[in-house]
Protein backbone atom coordinates (compact mmCIF):
# COMPACT_ATOMS: atom_id res chain seq x y z
CA UNK A 1 0.00 0.00 0.00
CA UNK A 2 1.28 3.19 -0.51
CA UNK A 3 1.93 5.24 2.20
CA UNK A 4 -0.95 8.18 3.27
CA UNK A 5 -0.46 11.01 1.73
CA UNK A 6 0.00 14.78 3.75
CA UNK A 7 -1.09 18.03 2.39
CA UNK A 8 0.97 21.12 2.29
CA UNK A 9 1.05 24.79 1.57
CA UNK A 10 4.50 25.16 -0.92
CA UNK A 11 5.18 28.08 1.65
CA UNK A 12 4.59 25.72 4.28
CA UNK A 13 7.62 24.24 2.78
CA UNK A 14 9.43 26.93 1.13
CA UNK A 15 10.67 30.41 1.03
CA UNK A 16 10.09 32.61 -2.00
CA UNK A 17 12.54 34.97 -3.84
CA UNK A 18 12.92 36.94 -7.03
CA UNK A 19 15.95 36.34 -9.34
CA UNK A 20 18.23 39.16 -11.14
CA UNK A 21 17.11 41.55 -13.61
CA UNK A 22 20.45 42.12 -15.42
CA UNK A 23 21.21 44.78 -18.92
CA UNK A 24 22.41 42.72 -21.79
CA UNK A 25 26.18 43.74 -21.61
CA UNK A 26 26.05 41.96 -18.41
CA UNK A 27 25.41 38.54 -20.12
CA UNK A 28 28.10 36.19 -21.82
CA UNK A 29 31.30 36.34 -19.51
CA UNK A 30 31.39 35.94 -15.42
CA UNK A 31 29.85 33.13 -13.36
CA UNK A 32 26.90 31.10 -13.64
CA UNK A 33 23.39 31.47 -14.41
CA UNK A 34 19.97 30.09 -14.44
CA UNK A 35 18.20 31.51 -17.89
CA UNK A 36 14.84 31.13 -18.34
CA UNK A 37 15.27 28.26 -20.95
CA UNK A 38 17.72 26.47 -18.59
CA UNK A 39 14.20 26.00 -16.17
CA UNK A 40 11.53 25.68 -18.86
CA UNK A 41 12.88 22.62 -21.18
CA UNK A 42 13.96 20.28 -17.66
CA UNK A 43 12.56 19.02 -15.16
CA UNK A 44 16.18 19.42 -13.03
CA UNK A 45 18.40 22.19 -13.82
CA UNK A 46 21.09 20.81 -16.51
CA UNK A 47 24.91 20.31 -14.81
CA UNK A 48 26.03 22.79 -16.73
CA UNK A 49 24.20 26.22 -16.69
CA UNK A 50 23.65 27.49 -20.21
CA UNK A 51 24.16 31.20 -19.53
CA UNK A 52 27.13 33.22 -17.53
CA UNK A 53 26.44 37.08 -16.35
CA UNK A 54 28.48 39.76 -14.59
CA UNK A 55 27.34 39.23 -10.89
CA UNK A 56 28.51 40.55 -7.58
CA UNK A 57 29.18 38.80 -4.69
CA UNK A 58 25.84 40.48 -2.61
CA UNK A 59 23.87 39.19 -5.72
CA UNK A 60 25.36 35.70 -5.71
CA UNK A 61 24.87 35.09 -2.10
CA UNK A 62 21.44 36.89 -2.59
CA UNK A 63 20.02 34.67 -5.57
CA UNK A 64 22.12 31.69 -4.54
CA UNK A 65 21.56 28.05 -6.24
CA UNK A 66 21.93 25.20 -3.78
CA UNK A 67 20.32 21.21 -4.12
CA UNK A 68 16.64 21.57 -3.11
CA UNK A 69 16.18 25.08 -5.07
CA UNK A 70 12.88 24.76 -6.90
CA UNK A 71 12.43 27.58 -10.19
CA UNK A 72 8.93 28.27 -11.56
CA UNK A 73 8.80 30.72 -14.69
CA UNK A 74 6.67 33.50 -13.02
CA UNK A 75 5.44 35.56 -16.54
CA UNK A 76 4.87 33.85 -19.88
CA UNK A 77 3.45 34.79 -23.04
CA UNK A 78 0.95 31.90 -23.11
CA UNK A 79 -0.62 30.20 -19.41
CA UNK A 80 0.58 26.92 -20.40
CA UNK A 81 4.00 27.91 -20.64
CA UNK A 82 3.82 29.65 -16.94
CA UNK A 83 5.11 28.67 -13.81
CA UNK A 84 7.27 25.60 -15.69
CA UNK A 85 9.28 24.09 -12.79
CA UNK A 86 12.97 23.01 -12.45
CA UNK A 87 14.46 21.36 -9.68
CA UNK A 88 18.38 21.97 -8.65
CA UNK A 89 20.12 18.73 -8.22
CA UNK A 90 23.44 20.18 -7.15
CA UNK A 91 24.86 23.01 -5.53
CA UNK A 92 26.24 25.54 -8.44
CA UNK A 93 28.97 27.50 -6.91
CA UNK A 94 28.76 31.77 -7.43
CA UNK A 95 25.96 31.34 -9.34
CA UNK A 96 22.47 33.32 -9.58
CA UNK A 97 19.19 32.91 -11.28
CA UNK A 98 17.10 35.25 -13.76
CA UNK A 99 14.17 37.52 -12.63
CA UNK A 100 12.13 36.01 -14.95
CA UNK A 101 11.56 33.07 -12.63
CA UNK A 102 10.97 32.69 -8.87
CA UNK A 103 12.95 30.34 -6.81
CA UNK A 104 11.58 28.55 -4.05
CA UNK A 105 14.57 27.33 -1.71
CA UNK A 106 13.05 24.32 1.03
CA UNK A 107 12.35 25.33 4.79
CA UNK A 108 12.98 21.74 5.91
CA UNK A 109 15.19 19.50 3.44
CA UNK A 110 13.97 16.32 5.32
CA UNK A 111 10.11 16.65 4.07
CA UNK A 112 10.96 17.24 0.34
CA UNK A 113 13.12 14.77 -1.87
CA UNK A 114 14.35 17.19 -4.77
CA UNK A 115 14.42 14.13 -7.36
CA UNK A 116 10.50 13.34 -6.04
CA UNK A 117 9.43 17.09 -6.29
CA UNK A 118 11.13 17.57 -9.93
CA UNK A 119 8.34 15.27 -11.46
CA UNK A 120 5.19 16.26 -9.05
CA UNK A 121 5.98 19.63 -9.97
CA UNK A 122 5.62 18.81 -13.76
CA UNK A 123 3.09 16.20 -13.52
CA UNK A 124 -0.93 17.16 -14.62
CA UNK A 125 -2.32 16.97 -11.57
CA UNK A 126 -0.01 19.77 -9.90
CA UNK A 127 0.01 22.20 -13.78
CA UNK A 128 -3.47 22.07 -13.38
CA UNK A 129 -4.08 23.74 -9.80
CA UNK A 130 -1.08 26.10 -10.91
CA UNK A 131 -2.79 27.35 -13.88
CA UNK A 132 -6.31 27.62 -12.19
CA UNK A 133 -4.17 30.44 -9.88
CA UNK A 134 -2.76 32.09 -12.44
CA UNK A 135 -3.36 35.42 -14.27
CA UNK A 136 -3.41 36.44 -18.01
CA UNK A 137 -3.10 40.19 -19.23
CA UNK A 138 -0.66 41.12 -21.86
CA UNK A 139 1.22 38.29 -20.40
CA UNK A 140 0.47 35.19 -18.12
CA UNK A 141 2.23 35.81 -14.65
CA UNK A 142 2.33 34.16 -11.48
CA UNK A 143 3.33 36.38 -8.34
CA UNK A 144 3.90 35.05 -4.86
CA UNK A 145 0.28 35.26 -3.15
CA UNK A 146 -0.42 33.09 -6.03
CA UNK A 147 2.48 30.30 -5.24
CA UNK A 148 1.50 30.90 -1.91
CA UNK A 149 -2.10 29.54 -2.56
CA UNK A 150 -0.36 26.09 -4.43
CA UNK A 151 -0.62 23.10 -2.84
CA UNK A 152 0.42 19.57 -2.56
CA UNK A 153 0.37 15.99 -1.81
CA UNK A 154 3.58 14.33 -0.56
CA UNK A 155 4.01 10.78 0.49
CA UNK A 156 6.80 9.87 3.07
CA UNK A 157 9.67 10.85 2.73
CA UNK A 158 11.24 7.41 2.20
CA UNK A 159 8.46 6.72 -0.17
CA UNK A 160 9.31 9.62 -2.45
CA UNK A 161 12.85 8.59 -2.57
CA UNK A 162 11.57 5.29 -4.04
CA UNK A 163 9.20 6.89 -6.54
CA UNK A 164 11.75 8.95 -7.67
CA UNK A 165 14.32 6.73 -8.19
CA UNK A 166 11.89 4.22 -10.39
CA UNK A 167 11.00 7.66 -12.66
CA UNK A 168 14.42 8.23 -12.63
CA UNK A 169 15.47 4.80 -13.70
CA UNK A 170 12.68 5.64 -16.93
CA UNK A 171 14.52 8.91 -17.55
CA UNK A 172 18.18 7.75 -17.87
CA UNK A 173 16.76 4.87 -20.51
CA UNK A 174 14.76 8.10 -22.61
CA UNK A 175 18.55 9.56 -22.35
CA UNK A 176 19.83 6.36 -23.35
CA UNK A 177 17.94 6.43 -26.17
CA UNK A 178 19.00 10.20 -27.01
CA UNK A 179 22.32 10.15 -27.05
CA UNK A 180 22.24 6.56 -29.31
CA UNK A 181 20.33 8.58 -31.56
CA UNK A 182 22.67 11.58 -31.42
CA UNK A 183 25.50 8.79 -32.39
CA UNK A 184 23.92 6.99 -34.79
CA UNK A 185 22.57 10.36 -36.93
CA UNK A 186 26.14 11.51 -36.38
CA UNK A 187 27.44 7.97 -37.88
CA UNK A 188 24.92 9.01 -41.09
CA UNK A 189 26.32 12.68 -41.64
CA UNK A 190 29.84 11.04 -41.05
CA UNK A 191 29.41 8.67 -44.27
CA UNK A 192 27.63 10.69 -46.45
CA UNK A 193 30.58 13.35 -46.04
CA UNK A 194 33.05 10.93 -46.65
CA UNK A 195 31.63 9.47 -49.98
CA UNK A 196 29.67 12.36 -51.26
CA UNK A 197 31.55 15.44 -50.33
CA UNK A 198 35.06 14.10 -49.91
CA UNK A 199 34.76 11.53 -52.16
CA UNK A 200 37.05 8.78 -50.15
CA UNK A 201 36.31 5.76 -51.70
CA UNK A 202 36.99 7.55 -55.23
CA UNK A 203 40.78 9.06 -53.57
CA UNK A 204 41.42 5.36 -52.09
CA UNK A 205 40.63 4.25 -55.81
CA UNK A 206 42.17 6.90 -57.63
CA UNK A 207 45.84 6.00 -54.90
CA UNK A 208 45.52 2.69 -55.39
CA UNK A 209 45.54 2.76 -59.37
CA UNK A 210 48.38 5.83 -59.95
CA UNK A 211 45.23 8.23 -60.86
CA UNK A 212 45.70 11.37 -61.06
CA UNK A 213 43.85 13.55 -58.30
CA UNK A 214 42.81 17.04 -58.45
CA UNK A 215 45.16 19.91 -56.33
CA UNK A 216 41.42 20.95 -55.00
CA UNK A 217 41.67 17.00 -53.34
CA UNK A 218 45.52 17.27 -52.53
CA UNK A 219 44.93 17.59 -48.99
CA UNK A 220 42.59 15.07 -48.76
CA UNK A 221 44.34 12.43 -50.99
CA UNK A 222 47.36 12.98 -48.05
CA UNK A 223 45.01 12.17 -45.10
CA UNK A 224 43.57 9.24 -46.66
CA UNK A 225 47.14 7.91 -47.72
CA UNK A 226 48.14 7.82 -44.31
CA UNK A 227 44.94 6.08 -43.19
CA UNK A 228 45.28 3.22 -45.54
CA UNK A 229 48.80 2.70 -44.13
CA UNK A 230 48.26 2.45 -40.70
CA UNK A 231 44.85 0.82 -41.65
CA UNK A 232 45.64 -2.50 -43.67
CA UNK A 233 43.12 -4.65 -42.26
CA UNK A 234 40.35 -2.35 -42.94
CA UNK A 235 41.57 -1.95 -46.07
CA UNK A 236 40.74 -5.25 -47.00
CA UNK A 237 36.97 -5.19 -45.79
CA UNK A 238 36.99 -1.69 -48.30
CA UNK A 239 37.75 -3.16 -51.37
CA UNK A 240 34.98 -4.53 -52.12
CA UNK A 241 32.66 -1.51 -51.26
CA UNK A 242 35.18 0.70 -53.02
CA UNK A 243 34.57 -1.70 -56.22
CA UNK A 244 31.26 0.54 -56.64
CA UNK A 245 33.27 3.55 -56.94
CA UNK A 246 34.89 5.18 -59.90
CA UNK A 247 38.79 6.01 -59.38
CA UNK A 248 38.71 9.40 -61.54
CA UNK A 249 37.75 12.58 -61.48
CA UNK A 250 36.27 14.65 -64.02
CA UNK A 251 35.56 18.56 -64.93
CA UNK A 252 32.49 19.78 -65.05
CA UNK A 253 31.17 23.27 -65.44
CA UNK A 254 28.32 23.18 -62.77
CA UNK A 255 30.17 21.76 -59.85
CA UNK A 256 34.03 21.74 -60.81
CA UNK A 257 35.89 18.41 -60.36
CA UNK A 258 33.26 15.23 -59.32
CA UNK A 259 33.41 11.54 -59.29
CA UNK A 260 33.67 9.95 -63.24
CA UNK A 261 30.62 8.58 -64.51
CA UNK A 262 28.70 10.83 -61.71
CA UNK A 263 26.28 13.92 -62.38
CA UNK A 264 25.68 17.74 -61.46
CA UNK A 265 21.60 17.68 -60.40
CA UNK A 266 19.16 18.99 -58.62
CA UNK A 267 17.36 17.26 -55.64
CA UNK A 268 14.59 17.66 -58.18
CA UNK A 269 16.60 14.78 -60.23
CA UNK A 270 16.08 12.64 -57.02
CA UNK A 271 13.07 13.60 -54.88
CA UNK A 272 9.76 15.00 -55.12
CA UNK A 273 8.99 17.62 -52.30
CA UNK A 274 5.10 17.12 -52.08
CA UNK A 275 3.59 19.77 -50.29
CA UNK A 276 0.43 19.34 -48.08
CA UNK A 277 -2.72 19.27 -47.69
CA UNK A 278 -4.72 22.81 -46.52
CA UNK A 279 -7.17 22.05 -43.81
CA UNK A 280 -9.52 24.06 -42.68
CA UNK A 281 -9.23 25.09 -38.64
CA UNK A 282 -12.53 24.07 -38.54
CA UNK A 283 -11.54 20.40 -39.17
CA UNK A 284 -8.90 20.04 -36.54
CA UNK A 285 -10.21 18.50 -33.01
CA UNK A 286 -8.84 17.00 -29.91
CA UNK A 287 -8.77 13.22 -31.49
CA UNK A 288 -8.22 11.24 -34.55
CA UNK A 289 -5.16 11.23 -36.67
CA UNK A 290 -1.96 13.85 -35.71
CA UNK A 291 -1.64 16.92 -38.31
CA UNK A 292 1.90 17.62 -38.25
CA UNK A 293 2.45 21.63 -38.92
CA UNK A 294 5.63 23.87 -39.94
CA UNK A 295 6.17 24.50 -35.99
CA UNK A 296 6.42 20.26 -35.03
CA UNK A 297 9.81 20.39 -37.34
CA UNK A 298 12.92 20.43 -34.41
CA UNK A 299 16.19 21.53 -34.89
CA UNK A 300 17.33 18.37 -34.23
CA UNK A 301 16.00 15.84 -36.97
CA UNK A 302 13.05 15.09 -35.20
CA UNK A 303 9.12 16.02 -35.51
CA UNK A 304 6.89 16.28 -32.45
CA UNK A 305 3.45 14.33 -32.64
CA UNK A 306 2.44 15.50 -29.35
CA UNK A 307 1.80 19.25 -29.47
CA UNK A 308 -0.25 18.92 -32.55
CA UNK A 309 -4.12 19.39 -33.54
CA UNK A 310 -6.09 16.39 -34.68
CA UNK A 311 -8.06 15.29 -38.06
CA UNK A 312 -10.95 13.15 -37.06
CA UNK A 313 -12.81 13.03 -40.36
CA UNK A 314 -13.00 10.57 -43.04
CA UNK A 315 -9.65 9.73 -45.11
CA UNK A 316 -11.03 10.19 -48.34
CA UNK A 317 -8.82 9.72 -51.67
CA UNK A 318 -7.55 13.84 -51.34
CA UNK A 319 -6.86 13.21 -47.71
CA UNK A 320 -5.16 9.93 -47.72
CA UNK A 321 -1.88 10.57 -49.80
CA UNK A 322 -1.19 13.29 -47.19
CA UNK A 323 -1.12 10.41 -44.55
CA UNK A 324 2.36 9.96 -43.12
CA UNK A 325 4.20 6.72 -41.96
CA UNK A 326 7.45 5.75 -39.73
CA UNK A 327 10.91 7.28 -41.47
CA UNK A 328 8.99 9.74 -43.61
CA UNK A 329 11.49 13.10 -44.16
CA UNK A 330 9.64 16.09 -43.57
CA UNK A 331 10.65 19.62 -44.00
CA UNK A 332 9.08 23.11 -43.07
CA UNK A 333 8.29 25.69 -46.00
CA UNK A 334 7.77 29.13 -44.49
CA UNK A 335 8.55 30.62 -40.86
CA UNK A 336 11.06 30.51 -38.99
CA UNK A 337 11.71 26.77 -39.40
CA UNK A 338 11.94 27.26 -42.89
CA UNK A 339 14.19 24.50 -44.05
CA UNK A 340 14.39 22.55 -40.94
CA UNK A 341 13.68 18.95 -41.60
CA UNK A 342 12.57 15.81 -39.62
CA UNK A 343 12.02 12.36 -39.97
CA UNK A 344 8.47 11.40 -39.33
CA UNK A 345 7.76 8.56 -36.18
CA UNK A 346 4.32 7.92 -35.45
CA UNK A 347 2.41 6.83 -32.44
CA UNK A 348 -0.21 4.29 -33.14
CA UNK A 349 -2.03 5.72 -36.34
CA UNK A 350 -0.16 7.63 -39.20
CA UNK A 351 0.09 11.40 -39.32
CA UNK A 352 -0.96 13.84 -41.87
CA UNK A 353 0.85 16.36 -43.52
CA UNK A 354 -0.61 19.89 -43.20
CA UNK A 355 -0.10 22.57 -45.80
CA UNK A 356 3.64 24.14 -45.89
CA UNK A 357 4.93 21.32 -44.73
CA UNK A 358 7.01 19.19 -47.49
CA UNK A 359 7.35 15.25 -47.63
CA UNK A 360 10.23 14.09 -50.15
CA UNK A 361 9.33 11.05 -52.07
CA UNK A 362 11.20 8.86 -54.35
CA UNK A 363 10.40 9.72 -57.88
CA UNK A 364 8.69 6.41 -60.30
CA UNK A 365 11.84 7.09 -62.78
CA UNK A 366 14.63 7.40 -60.53
CA UNK A 367 16.43 5.93 -57.69
CA UNK A 368 16.00 5.48 -53.73
CA UNK A 369 17.42 8.52 -52.47
CA UNK A 370 15.14 9.43 -49.28
CA UNK A 371 17.95 9.35 -47.07
CA UNK A 372 20.42 11.05 -49.47
CA UNK A 373 17.83 14.07 -49.69
CA UNK A 374 17.28 13.92 -46.04
CA UNK A 375 21.43 14.09 -45.09
CA UNK A 376 22.19 16.78 -48.07
CA UNK A 377 19.74 19.39 -46.43
CA UNK A 378 20.67 18.56 -43.01
CA UNK A 379 24.27 19.83 -44.39
CA UNK A 380 25.45 23.61 -43.25
CA UNK A 381 26.12 24.60 -46.30
CA UNK A 382 22.58 23.23 -48.16
CA UNK A 383 20.25 24.37 -45.19
CA UNK A 384 21.60 27.95 -45.27
CA UNK A 385 21.24 27.50 -49.23
CA UNK A 386 17.62 26.58 -48.64
CA UNK A 387 17.11 29.41 -45.99
CA UNK A 388 18.64 32.00 -48.57
CA UNK A 389 15.82 30.97 -51.08
CA UNK A 390 13.18 31.73 -48.67
CA UNK A 391 14.09 35.27 -48.10
CA UNK A 392 13.01 38.08 -50.14
CA UNK A 393 9.36 38.71 -48.39
CA UNK A 394 7.52 39.51 -45.23
CA UNK A 395 7.70 35.90 -44.07
CA UNK A 396 10.30 33.43 -45.34
CA UNK A 397 9.12 30.65 -47.95
CA UNK A 398 10.20 28.06 -49.99
CA UNK A 399 7.94 26.25 -52.69
CA UNK A 400 8.19 22.82 -53.83
CA UNK A 401 9.88 23.94 -56.67
CA UNK A 402 12.61 25.66 -54.84
CA UNK A 403 13.49 22.93 -52.33
CA UNK A 404 14.14 20.35 -55.66
CA UNK A 405 16.06 22.95 -57.32
CA UNK A 406 18.53 22.71 -54.37
CA UNK A 407 21.90 21.86 -56.79
CA UNK A 408 23.98 18.42 -56.16
CA UNK A 409 25.50 15.86 -57.05
CA UNK A 410 24.25 12.94 -58.62
CA UNK A 411 25.59 9.31 -58.10
CA UNK A 412 25.88 6.36 -60.03
CA UNK A 413 23.09 3.87 -59.32
CA UNK A 414 25.20 1.07 -57.27
CA UNK A 415 26.55 3.88 -54.64
CA UNK A 416 23.04 5.12 -54.44
CA UNK A 417 21.35 1.54 -53.70
CA UNK A 418 23.80 1.01 -51.23
CA UNK A 419 23.83 4.39 -49.80
CA UNK A 420 20.17 3.56 -49.32
CA UNK A 421 20.53 0.30 -47.66
CA UNK A 422 23.03 0.87 -45.00
CA UNK A 423 20.80 4.24 -44.01
CA UNK A 424 17.45 2.09 -43.60
CA UNK A 425 19.43 -0.21 -41.18
CA UNK A 426 20.78 2.56 -39.59
CA UNK A 427 17.62 5.07 -39.71
CA UNK A 428 15.19 1.78 -38.80
CA UNK A 429 17.29 1.89 -35.09
CA UNK A 430 16.81 5.70 -34.77
CA UNK A 431 12.88 4.77 -35.20
CA UNK A 432 12.92 2.36 -33.03
CA UNK A 433 14.71 4.21 -30.20
CA UNK A 434 12.45 7.41 -30.80
CA UNK A 435 9.33 4.94 -30.56
CA UNK A 436 10.78 3.50 -27.36
CA UNK A 437 11.20 7.31 -25.83
CA UNK A 438 7.67 7.59 -26.56
CA UNK A 439 6.84 4.74 -24.43
CA UNK A 440 9.10 5.68 -21.53
CA UNK A 441 7.83 9.04 -21.88
CA UNK A 442 3.93 8.41 -21.55
CA UNK A 443 4.76 5.72 -19.11
CA UNK A 444 6.69 8.69 -17.06
CA UNK A 445 4.33 11.18 -17.25
CA UNK A 446 1.26 8.55 -16.45
CA UNK A 447 2.95 6.84 -13.42
CA UNK A 448 3.16 9.85 -10.80
CA UNK A 449 -0.35 10.70 -10.23
CA UNK A 450 -1.37 6.48 -10.15
CA UNK A 451 1.57 6.24 -7.35
CA UNK A 452 -0.73 9.16 -5.55
CA UNK A 453 -3.77 8.49 -5.97
CA UNK A 454 -2.76 4.48 -4.89
CA UNK A 455 -3.78 2.99 -8.12
CA UNK A 456 -0.66 1.54 -8.73
CA UNK A 457 1.67 0.84 -5.47
CA UNK A 458 5.48 0.63 -5.85
CA UNK A 459 5.53 -3.38 -5.58
CA UNK A 460 3.45 -3.42 -9.00
CA UNK A 461 5.68 -1.23 -10.95
CA UNK A 462 7.76 -3.86 -12.45
CA UNK A 463 4.76 -4.89 -13.81
CA UNK A 464 3.68 -2.10 -15.28
CA UNK A 465 7.16 -1.97 -17.06
CA UNK A 466 6.88 -5.02 -17.95
CA UNK A 467 5.86 -3.80 -21.86
CA UNK A 468 8.53 -1.44 -21.88
CA UNK A 469 11.72 -2.90 -21.42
Amino acid sequence: MASELKEYYLTDLYDISSGLSKPAKDFGSGYPFVAFKDIFYNFFLPTELSQLVQSSEKEQTKCSVIRGDVFLTRTSETMNELGMSSVALKDYPKASFNGFSKRLRPKNTSAVFPEFIGYYLRSQKFRNEMLSFSTMSTRASLNNDMISRLRVNLPSFNEQIKIAHVLNSLDDKIELNRKMNETLEAMAQALFKSWFVDFDPVIDNALAAGNEIPEEFSVRAETRQKILADNSKSNIQNLELNKLFPSEFTLTDEMGWIPKDWKPGTLGNLTKAQGGYAFKSKEFTDSGYPVIKIKNIKSDGSVDIDDVQYFNGEIIPKIEKFLLNDGDVTMAMTGATVAKSGVIVTKTTPALLNQRVARFLDKEDSLPAKWFSYLLVRRENKFAELVDMAQGSAQPNISSAGIESLETIIPNYDVLIHFDIVMNDLFSKIIKNQKQQKTLTVVRDTLLPKLLSGELTLDKIELELEGVK
